[in-house]
């Protein structure tokens, strides 16, 4: 009697004999196997990139950068430069790093009343509030506003003194990249500057300093490598001063909109340029993403964790360069101070960044899990960035056919809308700026480092958590303060 096979291996004979199976099988492989590729393309950063990274931060040094930004924190002002008895204006003096702009100019002695802040929002700082700086409320992209607002009267005392304006207003979303959803970022960005350039001219001013972005000089890059190629094209970007080779490329030649605005209207600034008429003009570069404390805006990237309670994320190995707010803020300070002493420097744009090495967003994510306060847990679970990244695509897909077609469709909203592939071009990928350029020629020293400057962003975070607790607890309303930051505190606009 002949002996039974048993069935399976009658399964694998019918396998090893059909070629069409064979070829599914062989593709079901390959296609794992460029999925694996693809997928840690972002997990590992190339050598030269490494060597440039600062080491991992231990629980330990993190807790005691949290205990010394406590007792003794950087003292910013032998970097604020020479009190130049100037009038000021700051567009955006609400904002991040308008804000900054505005206490360290206080902070090195100039006159209160010789300051003025452009904004939509009044400012919350206590330090501005207490100096009775004047608050006009002007949207930049009201050509007419912004005109009276900046050529408004000064106090006799200071009418005669010479006129700088800072423009640090921008329209900031990492979410969009196609041409149907430029408009906003014309408007504000583009057509903003134009605005306030304008009445500066208008109004006298000597010296014209705008907050540009780093991104400027980043490329998309290709998330999708060929079998072959270790990292995608773009994937790995190191970019003295964030220079790009040319600021009129094409919106697609950019990561996003907002980088493509912002191009543009650097170009406007640098071109304003005008020693002959004593208008002397030009653009700091913040690079990469900017962070620190001061209000409660969500262009700080520690804060908008912070509020959000972390995020699930993909990109924990990737190299950047952080710069915190007071460093962007002194680079401002800084090429006003280097430019009205040598007007050859105007119509030129600089990069700033922490004098720190460039870290990991992991890094980011150690020292907020290590340090934000009980009531407001943190955690960034990791996810792989090819699943969210197809997502990504499907999503804008959707959007730009519901603007495009069918209005009526219901949109997109929550964290969720910025799953889009912009936002992949510019956070998913390593890039490395430098600011020497800055450094030489225009004096720029950045005192904030980034370890300290987390540290600072959650100190400040912790203690208003603090004294909400306590309020609550004296108000009878304890059981409130179990509330997580999102029901409890303000969401501000994204807008630095």
């Amino acid at each position: 009697m002949s002996e039974r096979r048993p069935y399976i291996d009658y399964v694998l004979v019918a396998v090893a004999q059909s070629l069409p199976l064979q070829v599914l099988l062989g593709s079901f492989i390959l296609l794992a196997a460029y999925i694996w590729h693809t997928s840690r393309t972002i997990t590992t950063a190339p050598t030269e990139f490494s060597k440039l990274t600062q080491k991992p931060w231990s629980k330990e040094e993190i807790r005691e950068a949290y205990r010394k930004v406590q007792t003794s924190p950087t003292d910013v002002r032998p970097y604020l430069f020479s009190q130049h008895n100037r009038r000021y204006i700051v567009v955006g003096g609400s904002g991040l790093v308008g804000g900054w702009i505005v206490q360290h100019l206080l902070m090195r002695g100039e006159n209160p009343a010789a300051i003025r802040i452009i904004d939509l929002s009044e400012p919350t700082r206590k330090e501005v509030a207490e100096q009775n700086i004047v608050f006009l409320k002007a949207d930049v992209s009201d050509a007419a506003a912004v005109s009276k607002a900046v050529n408004a009267s000064w106090p006799k005392n200071v009418s005669a003194l010479p006129l700088t304006v800072f423009h640090t207003v921008a329209y900031i979303s990492p979410c969009d990249r196609k041409s149907d959803f430029l408009p906003i970022y014309v408007r504000v960005n583009i057509e903003g500057t134009r605005n306030v350039l304008k009445a500066a001219r208008e109004a006298g001013a000597s010296c014209f300093i705008a907050t540009s972005s780093s991104s400027v000089g980043m490329k998309p890059p290709a998330f999708f490598p060929w079998p072959w190629q270790r990292w995608p094209k773009n994937l790995c970007q190191f970019l003295p001063n964030a220079e790009r080779e040319n600021l009129d490329d094409p919106l697609h030649e950019f990561g996003s909109c907002y980088s493509w605005s912002k191009a543009q209207a650097e170009q406007l600034v640098r071109s304003a340029n005008d020693p002959r008429a004593k208008f002397l003009t030009g653009c700091i570069r913040p690079g990469h993403s900017i962070y620190g404390h001061g209000v409660q805006n969500t262009s700080s990237i520690t804060y908008d964790y912070l509020r959000r309670g972390g995020s699930p994320s993909w990109i924990p190995t990737c190299v950047v360069n952080f710069v915190n707010a007071q460093n962007v803020s002194i680079g401002h300070l800084a090429y006003e101070n280097a430019v009205l002493k040598n007007s050859d420097l105007g119509g030129r744009a600089y990069c700033v960044t922490d004098p720190s090495p460039p870290t990991r967003y992991g890094e980011l994510y150690k020292v907020l899990t290590t340090l934000a306060h009980p009531l407001t847990p943190i955690a960034f679970p990791y996810v792989s960035h090819l699943p969210m990244l197809i997502m990504a695509y499907m999503i804008e897909t959707y959007i730009i056919i519901r603007h495009r077609y069918f209005p009526a469709l219901p949109p997109v909203t929550g964290d969720i809308a910025y799953i889009q592939p912009a936002m992949f071009n510019m956070c998913t990928l390593h890039v490395v700026y430098t600011d020497t350029k800055a450094k030489e020629e225009i004096g720029y020293r950045g005192p904030i480092e980034t370890l300290e400057g987390f540290a600072a962003a959650v100190a400040d975070w912790n203690k208003k958590w603090e004294t909400l607790s306590k309020e609550k607890i004296q108000a009878g309303r304890a059981d409130e303060v179990e509330l997580q930051e999102g029901a409890a505190m303000p969401k501000g606009p994204n807008i630095h």
